[in-house]
C-alpha cells in the first residue's frame, strides 16, 4: 500500500470530487442514489484496502479531503421531530457516518508515514489544501463528539477513529489529555506500577511509586474512552509501540503504563450483583468463583461493560513487557551489556510477585465477566446502543491478556530460592484455565490458545512443559474436579485442550510461528519427538473427530508422511485376538483400522526405526495413565514399528554406533511394557485381556525374526538375566513375580524362529569348562604346564549363573526337541551343581527345587511313555513312572536308564563332559562331584584316558585334592579289566604309566590314598599274566621307590638296599590308628607279594619276609584262623631251606576251637558280668596257654632262620614299634574289641622273642628304649595288659645285657618315647594337614617316574603363600552310587535305547583277585603265586604247595595231609566237634628243641 502512495497517479482517472454526487454536502437527502452508491462502493473498497480504491483516488485526496471535512465538521443537521424528519436524520447521520471514514481513512500521516514523504514530493496544493492545524482540529473534534456526544455520533467517531492510521493515535490521546485540562480535571489516580521510563510516567520509577500528580484523570477511564484506547493500541504491534524513536510512541506508552499500573496496584474485584437473577459469586481459594480473584474491594473502575477494554489494554501492556524483556535478553547475550557475572540487564524482569499479582488480577476481572449484564430495559438498550461487547467477548479478551501475561516472565528462569514460587505460581494458572475450560465449554478454543502460550513461554520446565501437557492429554489421567458433573465430558475437554495446545505449539499455528522451542528440543531429545508420536498415534484411533485431525497434525510435523507413502499403505485389517482364536474384538474396528493404516505408513518410512526405543520408553512411562482400551490401542498402532524394527534391525545394528543401544534399549522397554501389562493382570497372566496378550506376544515375535535371532538372542538374554538377578538378590525379599515374568518372557521368544539361538546363550550361562588344556596326548610338560598355574579355589555359583539355571524348569514343556542335544549339559549342572553333593550346593539352597523340577520335567516330556509293558521290563519302572528321581550321584543311573532312548548317546557325551570338569574345573568340590559322575559312567578304557587321569593325579596332589586322588587311584585300578581284545589291550607303556603311579603313591601318608596306592600296585602287578611282571614294570618300581628320600641319613640313596627302601614305603600299613583292617590286609598282601617278586634281588632273611611272618604269628595269636595256612603258603612260595622249621610249624599248628570263638572275648578290655565266673576264667587260661606257647615255638623256629645281628634288631625294632603304635599306656584311646587283644599279643611275642635273643643277640640300648614301653604298659588299667607287661618285664630283668641301666626297669609312671619305627611316619587321617608333605613329594615321583617330566624342566613347585582350598570331602563315601546298570536286570537291558554298561571284571590275578575288591581279607581264600619262582632262576626256589588253593580248609591237621580237594573235605569232616588241646602242647615247659634252653645247649 505505501509503495501505490508514493507512485504517481495514472491518467485520464476520475477524481475523487467527481465520484461525490451534486449537492450531496448541502442537502441531507439530496443526493442522488447512483452517486450514493458509488461513493458508499468507493469508500467501503478503501477501507477494505482495495488498490482500486487507491489507483482510483490518487492525487485528488487532499482536495476533497478538505472539502469534505468542511462540509462534516459541523456535524448531522438536527430537524424537528417528525415522522420524516426522524428518517432524515437517521439518513443524515449515516451520510455524516461515511463522511468520517472517509476523512479518518485519508487524513494526512505524520512525517514517520510514507504519506509524508507523498505530500512533500506531490504538488504543493497537498501541502496548502491540508495542513496540520485542520488534522488538530479534526482530531480535537473527534474527541469532543466522543465525550459529549450521543451514542450514534460517539459509535461513528469510535468507528472512524478506527480507520485512521496508526501515527494519529498519539494526536488522539494528546488531544485527550488536552481536553481533561480544559476540564480542569487533576489526576486522581496515581501510577503504581512503572517498568519503563519517559512519557508522563515519570522515569525510573519503581513498583508502587507513584506521587500525586502523575496519574491519569478520569476521564481517561471513561467507558467510550477505554473503547478507543484499546482498540487503538490493539492497532499498534508491540514492536512498533516499543520503538525508542518516536516521541509519539513514547507519550504511548507512558499512558498505558500509567493506565494499567492502577488496575495492577489496586486489582478491584466486581459488587455482588443485587440485580435479580444474577448469580452472586463463590469465594475459592484464590479469590472469586471457582477461576480464583484478587481482593473484594468495591470499587466501580472496572465495569462489565468497559471489562473487555480495560482486558485488552491489559493485554497490550504485557505484550510490551514481554517484547522489551526479551529485546533485553537478547542485547545482553549478544555482549552488549556483559558485568563481571556475565550478562548484565538494563532493568531487572518482571518479577514472581508481579504476575502473581497480574494473574490474581486477571482472575478476578474473568469473575466479572462471568456476571450477567443489567436485565433492565435501559441497561440493555444502553448496552445495544453503545455497541459494547458481550460478557462472552469479555472473557475472550481476558484470556488473551492471559496470553500475554504468561510471555513476561518464562518459569523456571529465576533464582532457586523463586522455585516454590514460580511452582505455585504454574499451579495456579493451570488450575485457573482448567476450572474455566470446564466451567465455560464455549470458552474451549480460546482456553485452547492459552495453554498453548503457556506451553510456548514454559516448555523447558519439567513441571510445566511437555511431560504435564502430555499427562493431561491422556485421556485416562484426567480425574473428576470436584462438585462438577459430566466427569467424562470433562476429561475428554480437558484432554483435547492440552493436546491442541501442544499441537499448536508442535506445528507453530500459535504465535507467529514460535513454537516454544519444541523443534530445538525434538533435535536434541529425541525421547520429545517420541512423546509427541505417541500422542499422535493414540488420538489417531480417538472416536472422535476433532482429537484424530488434532493428531494428524502433530503426526505430520513428527513424521512428515507423503501422501504416496500414504497411499501405498496396505489396507488391511488390524491383527486382532480374535483373528487368533481369543475372545472378539469389544469395539468395532473402524477407527483403529484407519490408525494402524496410518501407523504402518509412518512406520515403513525412513529412518523411523530409529524413533521406536524412546517410543516403547515413552509408553512405558505413561502406561499407568492410560486406560485399557488405550493400553490395546498404543500396543496395537506400535506393532508396525516393531516389525519395522526387527526387519531392519541387522542393518542398523551393523550400519550405525547407535545401533545395539537401540537393540538394547527396545528390548528393555518392551520387557517393561510386559511387566506393567502382567502386573495389570495380577501377575497370573501376561496380559489383561486376551487382546494384549496376543500384541504382546506378537510384538516379541516381530523382533525375534530368523534374521536377526543372533542379536535378539545375545541381547535379551542378558536383560533378562538381569531382572532375574535383580529379583532374586533383593534387599527385602526374593520378587517371585518378576522371576515368573522372565521365565514367561522367555517362552515367548523361544516360541520363534530365535528359538535355537536364545536357547544356545542361555545354556552358555551355565556353569561350563571349556577344553582348554593341550591335548593328553602330546608332550606331558606341555599339559603340566598348562595346569600348575591353575591352584584349586572356591568358585560358587554366580548370581548370574543361579538365574540361568532357574530359568529352564519350564523349557521342557516348550521345546524337549530342542533340549535333546543339551542333555548331557543340562543333567550334568542338575547333578554336579544342584544335586546336594558335599560342596557344591549354592548358598540358601537356591537351584534345588529348580534342579528337581527341571528333571522330572527332561524325563517326562523327552522319555518314552512308561507303559504296561515297559514298566513290568524295569525293575525301577514304578519309581521312574512316578518321576520320584533321587537326588544327587544316585540319579545318574536312573537319568541314563530313561533318557537313553531318546539320546542313544547320552552317556558317552555326559561321561565325556564330566571328564572335562573333572580336569578343568578349578573348584575341588565341582572337579570330584564331576569325576564321582563320570566313575558310574565310563565304561571302556584306553591308554589315552589312563594318561589324562595320571595327569589329573598330579594337579590333584599338588592342590591337597585328596578325596579327588583317591577316585582317581580307584579308576586307574578299575578301568584297566575293561580293556578287550576287541579294543585292544593296554600297552606296555600304560602298564609302566600305572606301576609308576601306585608306587609314587606310596610315598602318600593319607590312609584312604595310601591303601589305594596298594591296591593300585596289587592290580597291576596281577595283571600282568601267569608268569607275574616283566622285568621292565620291576625296574620301574624300584627306581621310583630307590628315588624317594624317605630314609634320612644314607648317603647315596641309589645304593641302599631293597628291603630298606620297601620296608620304609610300606610298613606304615600295618600299624597305627589310621591303619583299618582293610589296610592292614592290603598292606600285608603287598609285602608278601613284593616279597616274592624280588626274591632274587633280597636274601631270604630280609625285613619283608620277617614283617609278613610277623604279621602273620599276630594274627595266629590273636585268634585269626587263616594265619596259619596264609604263612605256610607264602613260606611255600619264596622261604628258604633256612625256614623249614617255620613251616612245619605253621603246617602242625591247628587253632583251638575254644581258642578261635573265644580268645578275643576273653583277652578283650572288659569281662562278660553274665555267666560263670570260673568258666571265663578257664577260657582266658587256656587262650592266654595258647598263644604264649605258639609265640615261643614260632621265635624258637624263627631264631634258626633269621639269626643274623640285623634280623634280631629289626624284629625287635618292629615288635616294639607296633606296640607304641597301640599305645598300651592310653585307656582312654577309642579302639575295638580286639585292641588289648593286639597289645597283650605284641607283649608275649616279645616276650619270646627276648627269651630267643636275648641277652647275647641285644644291646642294652635296645633295652632302654623297649622298657619304658613295658613299664608304660604295665600301668594299664587292664589287666591282661597289666599282666602280659608284667610277665615281659621280670623276663627283661632276667636277660638284661651287660651294662643295662638298672634305672630303666624303675616303675614310675612316666610318658614313653619310643625309637623312629622302620617306616616313613605314620598313616594319618584324610583330612589331617601334616600329610600335605607327603602329597606334594608323591606328585614329584609321579611327575618324573611315571609321567617322564624332570623336575629341572617341568613346571616350578607351589610358591608358599599358595593355598590351595580344600574339597568337602577329604575321603569317599565308604558306600557310593551304583553304576547306572549295576542293580538293573537283564529285562532292564532291553529298554529302548538303553546303553549297554559292562561292569568290571575282577581281576585275573588269584593272589589278589578278593583281597583288593574287597574291603578286608576273606578268611576262606588263600593267594596263589602271581609269579613264577623259576621265571628268575635260583636254586632256592620253591614251588607252591598244591594244598595251598581256595579249596583248603582254614585248620591244618598236619603236613601229611594229601589227596583231592573232595579227599580233604571228607577228611576234615570227620574231625570232632569238640577239639582237643592235646594236640598242641600247650605247657611252657615243653621239652621241644625250640625252647630257649635246648636253643642255648
Amino acid at each position: 500500500a505505501a509503495a501505490l502512495f508514493l507512485s504517481p497517479p495514472p491518467a485520464g482517472r476520475r477524481a475523487l470530487i467527481e465520484i461525490l454526487p451534486a449537492g450531496w454536502g448541502e442537502g441531507v437527502g439530496g443526493a442522488g442514489g447512483a452517486g450514493s452508491a458509488a461513493l458508499e462502493a468507493a469508500l467501503c473498497a478503501e477501507s477494505d484496502g482495495s488498490v482500486l480504491a487507491c489507483e482510483q483516488l490518487g492525487s485528488s485526496v487532499p482536495l476533497a479531503w478538505a472539502a469534505v471535512w468542511r462540509q462534516a465538521a459541523a456535524g448531522p443537521r438536527p430537524l424537528p421531530a417528525s415522522s420524516a424528519s426522524v428518517a432524515a436524520a437517521a439518513d443524515g447521520l449515516l451520510l455524516w457516518r461515511k463522511q468520517l471514514r472517509l476523512l479518518a481513512l485519508y487524513a494526512p500521516r505524520r512525517m514517520s508515514h510514507p504519506m509524508d514523504r507523498l505530500m512533500h514530493s506531490s504538488s504543493s496544493r497537498l501541502v496548502t489544501a491540508v495542513g496540520s492545524a485542520e488534522i488538530e482540529a479534526f482530531m480535537r473534534r473527534l474527541i469532543w463528539w466522543l465525550l459529549h456526544g450521543q451514542a450514534s455520533r460517539a459509535s461513528a467517531v469510535l468507528e472512524a477513529l478506527r480507520l485512521t492510521h496508526t501515527s494519529l493515535i498519539p494526536e488522539a490521546v494528546h488531544q485527550l489529555r488536552a481536553h481533561a485540562v480544559e476540564r480542569a480535571e487533576t489526576p486522581q489516580r496515581g501510577s503504581g506500577l512503572s517498568l519503563f521510563g519517559g512519557g508522563h510516567g515519570g522515569s525510573g520509577k519503581q513498583h508502587g511509586s507513584g506521587a500525586a500528580g502523575d496519574g491519569l484523570p478520569d476521564l481517561f477511564f471513561d467507558a467510550r474512552v477505554l473503547r478507543l484506547l484499546a482498540e487503538a493500541y490493539n492497532r499498534i504491534p508491540a514492536s512498533a509501540l516499543a520503538a525508542a524513536d518516536s516521541p509519539g510512541m513514547a507519550a504511548l506508552r507512558s499512558t498505558l503504563e500509567q493506565l494499567n499500573s492502577i488496575w495492577l496496584r489496586e486489582k478491584h474485584a466486581p459488587e455482588a450483583s443485587t440485580t435479580p437473577g444474577a448469580v452472586t459469586p463463590v469465594h475459592g481459594h484464590h479469590g472469586v468463583h471457582h477461576f480464583g480473584g484478587g481482593g473484594a474491594g468495591a470499587g466501580a473502575r472496572v465495569e462489565p461493560r468497559t471489562l473487555g477494554h480495560a482486558a485488552a489494554l491489559l493485554g497490550a501492556y504485557f505484550r510490551l513487557i514481554a517484547l522489551r524483556a526479551r529485546e533485553r535478553e537478547r542485547a545482553a547475550w549478544a555482549g552488549g551489556l556483559e558485568g563481571p557475572d556475565g550478562p548484565k540487564l538494563e532493568a531487572p524482569p518482571a518479577s514472581v510477585s508481579f504476575v502473581r499479582n497480574a494473574l490474581e488480577l486477571l482472575q478476578s476481572w474473568m469473575a466479572l465477566a462471568c456476571l450477567p449484564l443489567p436485565s433492565s430495559a435501559a441497561g440493555g438498550a444502553a448496552a445495544r446502543a453503545s455497541n459494547m461487547p458481550a460478557p462472552a467477548d469479555a472473557r475472550v479478551v481476558v484470556l488473551g491478556a492471559l496470553e500475554a501475561l504468561l510471555a513476561v516472565r518464562p518459569l523456571g528462569n529465576g533464582s532457586p530460592e523463586e522455585t516454590e514460587l514460580e511452582r505455585g505460581l504454574e499451579s495456579d494458572v493451570r488450575r485457573f484455565l482448567d476450572a474455566l475450560l470446564l466451567s465455560a465449554p464455549v470458552l474451549a478454543p480460546h482456553v485452547r490458545s492459552a495453554l498453548a502460550a503457556h506451553l510456548r513461554h514454559n516448555g523447558g520446565r519439567d513441571g510445566a512443559g511437555l511431560a504435564l501437557f502430555m499427562r493431561k492429554s491422556l485421556r485416562g489421567a484426567h480425574k473428576p474436579a470436584f462438585g462438577l458433573t459430566g466427569v467424562d465430558a470433562g476429561a475428554a475437554a480437558l484432554a483435547r485442550a492440552y493436546f491442541a495446545a501442544i499441537v499448536d505449539c508442535a506445528d507453530g499455528s500459535g504465535e507467529a510461528g514460535y513454537d516454544g522451542g519444541l523443534a530445538a528440543a525434538r533435535r536434541a531429545d529425541g525421547r520429545i519427538s517420541a512423546q509427541l508420536l505417541l500422542l499422535a498415534l493414540l488420538h489417531q484411533g480417538a472416536q472422535d473427530a476433532p482429537m484424530r485431525e488434532l493428531g494428524a497434525r502433530l503426526a505430520r510435523v513428527i513424521c512428515p508422511l507423503s501422501r504416496e507413502a500414504l497411499t501405498a499403505a496396505p489396507h488391511a485389517a488390524p491383527p486382532h485376538a480374535a483373528i487368533a482364536g481369543g475372545a472378539a474384538p469389544t469395539e468395532p474396528l473402524l477407527y483403529s483400522a484407519s490408525a494402524f493404516r496410518y501407523s504402518s505408513a509412518l512406520a515403513a518410512a525412513p529412518g523411523a526405526h530409529e524413533t521406536l526405543p524412546p517410543l516403547l520408553s515413552v509408553l512405558v512411562e505413561r502406561f499407568s495413565q492410560l486406560s485399557l482400551a488405550e493400553r490395546e490401542d498404543a500396543l496395537l498402532l506400535l506393532l508396525p514399528w516393531l516389525q519395522v524394527f526387527g526387519a531392519r534391525m541387522p542393518q542398523f545394528v551393523a550400519s550405525d554406533e547407535y545401533g545395539p543401544a537401540a537393540l538394547h534399549a527396545a528390548l528393555a522397554s518392551l520387557l517393561a511394557l510386559t511387566r506393567l501389562c502382567s502386573a495389570a493382570a495380577g501377575h497370573e497372566l501376561i496380559g489383561e485381556t486376551s487382546q494384549v496378550r496376543f500384541l504382546l506376544e506378537s510384538g516379541w515375535a516381530a523382533l525375534a525374526s530368523p534374521a536377526n535371532a543372533p542379536l535378539i538372542a545375545t541381547t535379551l538374554h542378558s536383560i533378562l538375566l538381569d531382572a532375574h538377578v535383580r529379583a532374586a538378590t533383593a534387599d527385602a525379599a526374593v520378587d517371585v513375580h518378576e522371576q515368573t515374568l522372565c521365565v514367561r518372557v522367555l517362552l515367548l521368544t523361544l516360541r520363534t524362529p530365535a528359538a535355537p539361538e536364545l536357547l544356545s546363550v542361555l545354556l552358555g550361562s551355565l556353569r561350563a569348562y571349556g577344553p582348554t588344556s593341550p591335548h593328553v596326548d602330546g608332550p606331558a610338560g606341555a599339559w603340566l604346564a598348562w595346569r600348575a598355574p591353575r591352584i584349586a579355589e572356591a568358585q560358587p555359583l554366580t548370581a548370574t549363573e543361579l538365574s540361568a539355571f532357574e530359568m529352564l524348569p519350564r523349557l521342557p514343556h516348550e521345546l524337549p526337541a530342542l533340549l535333546r542335544p543339551h542333555l548331557p549339559a543340562l543333567l550334568h549342572t542338575c547333578v554336579v551343581c544342584h544335586g546336594g553333593e558335599p560342596g557344591t550346593a549354592p548358598d540358601h539352597g537356591r537351584g534345588s527345587e529348580h534342579a528337581a523340577e527341571l528333571l522330572d520335567a527332561l524325563v517326562a516330556n523327552l522319555a518314552p511313555g512308561a507303559d504296561g509293558a515297559d514298566a513290568s521290563r524295569c525293575a525301577k519302572g514304578a519309581e521312574l513312572s512316578s518321576l520320584g528321581l533321587p537326588r544327587g550321584l544316585e540319579a545318574v543311573g536312573p537319568l541314563v536308564l530313561r533318557l537313553g532312548g531318546v539320546a542313544p548317546t547320552l552317556a558317552a557325551d555326559w561321561r565325556a563332559l564330566s571328564l572335562c570338569w573333572a580336569l578343568h574345573a578349578e573348584d575341588p568340590d565341582l572337579s570330584l562331584t564331576s569325576l564321582r559322575v563320570f566313575a558310574l559312567l565310563n565304561s571302556q578304557v584306553n591308554p589315552a584316558l589312563l594318561h589324562s587321569l595320571a595327569l589329573a593325579l598330579w594337579g590333584g596332589l599338588r592342590d591337597g585334592g585328596r578325596a579327588k586322588a583317591q577316585l582317581l587311584l580307584r579308576l586307574m585300578r578299575e578301568l584297566p579289566p575293561l580293556a578287550t581284545a576287541s579294543d585292544g589291550a593296554l600297552d606296555e607303556p600304560t602298564w609302566l604309566l600305572l606301576a609308576g603311579t601306585a608306587a609314587a603313591l606310596l610315598a602318600a601318608r593319607p590312609a584312604h590314598l595310601f591303601e589305594e596306592a596298594v591296591r593300585l600296585l596289587l592290580a597291576t602287578l596281577a595283571a600282568q599274566g601267569d608268569n607275574g611282571p616283566s622285568e621292565l614294570i620291576l625296574d620301574r618300581l624300584s627306581d621310583v621307590w630307590r628315588a624317594a628320600d624317605f630314609v634320612p641319613g644314607i648317603a647315596d640313596q641309589a645304593r641302599r638296599p631293597l628291603e630298606e627302601v620297601l620296608s620304609c614305603l610300606i610298613l606304615k600299613g600295618l600299624s597305627g590308628e589310621e591303619a583299618s583292617p582293610s589296610c592292614r590286609g592290603i598292606t600285608l598282601l603287598a609285602l608278601e607279594t613284593l616279597a616274592e617278586v624280588y626274591s632274587d634281588l633280597m636274601p631270604p632273611n630280609n625285613r619283608l619276609v620277617i614283617a609278613v611272618l610277623f604279621s602273620h604269628t599276630l594274627a595266629l595269636i590273636i585268634g585269626a584262623a587263616d594265619a596259619a595256612p596264609r604263612a605256610a603258603a607264602f613260606l611255600e612260595r619264596c622261604g628258604s631251606a633256612l625256614a623249614e622249621r617255620l613251616l612245619d610249624l605253621f603246617r602242625s599248628t591247628i587253632l583251638p576251637r575254644a581258642v578261635a570263638l573265644e580268645l578275643r572275648a576273653a583277652m578283650g578290655p572288659t569281662r562278660s558280668s553274665g555267666g560263670d565266673p570260673k568258666g571265663d576264667a578257664d577260657v582266658a587260661d587256656v587262650a592266654g596257654a595258647f598263644a604264649r606257647a605258639f609265640a615261643e615255638r614260632f621265635f624258637g623256629a624263627f631264631a634258626l632262620a633269621f639269626s643274623s645281628h640285623d634280623n634280631c634288631d629289626f624284629a625287635l625294632l618292629l615288635l616294639s614299634s607296633w606296640l607304641a603304635a597301640e599305645s598300651p599306656w592310653n585307656d582312654e584311646r577309642a579302639g575295638g574289641p580286639g585292641r588289648a587283644t593286639r597289645e597283650v599279643a605284641l607283649l608275649w611275642m616279645l616276650q619270646a622273642l627276648l627269651r630267643q635273643f636275648a641277652p647275647h643277640d641285644v644291646a642294652p640300648a635296645q633295652f632302654e628304649t623297649l622298657a619304658p614301653l613295658v613299664v608304660a604298659a604295665f600301668h594299664s588299667r587292664r589287666a591282661p595288659v597289666s599282666a602280659a607287661a608284667e610277665a615281659l618285664l621280670s623276663e627283661m630283668v632276667a636277660r638284661a645285657p651287660r651294662g643295662t641301666p638298672p634305672s630303666i626297669f624303675a616303675l614310675a609312671a612316666t610318658q614313653p618315647v619310643p625309637a623312629p619305627p622302620p617306616w616313613c611316619g605314620p598313616l594319618v587321617a584324610a583330612g589331617a594337614a601334616d600329610g600335605q608333605d607327603s602329597l606334594l613329594s608323591a606328585a614329584a615321583l609321579l611327575q618324573v617316574h611315571a609321567l617322564g617330566v624332570p623336575l629341572t624342566s617341568g613346571p616350578p613347585p607351589l610358591p608358599d603363600d599358595a593355598h590351595p582350598a580344600p574339597a568337602a570331602l577329604a575321603q569317599l563315601p565308604s558306600e557310593g552310587p551304583q553304576r547306572p546298570l549295576a542293580e538293573a536286570s537283564d529285562e532292564q537291558s532291553d529298554l529302548p535305547g538303553s546303553p549297554s554298561f559292562t561292569a568290571p571284571a575282577p581281576l585275573s590275578c588269584t593272589c589278589v583277585r578278593s583281597s583288593i575288591s574287597a574291603p578286608s581279607l576273606p578268611s576262606a581264600s588263600l593267594p596263589g603265586t602271581p609269579r613264577s619262582r623259576a621265571s628268575r632262576g635260583g636254586s632256592s626256589a620253591i614251588t607252591p604247595s598244591s594244598s595251598c588253593t581256595e579249596d583248603s580248609a582254614p585248620f591244618f591237621a598236619g603236613s601229611t595231609e594229601s589227596g583231592t580237594p573232595n579227599e580233604r573235605a571228607a577228611a576234615r569232616s570227620t574231625v570232632p566237634e569238640e577239639e582237643d588241646d592235646s594236640e598242641l602242647d600247650l605247657s611252657p615247659s615243653s621239652d621241644d628243641d625250640d625252647t630257649p634252653s635246648s636253643r642255648t645247649e
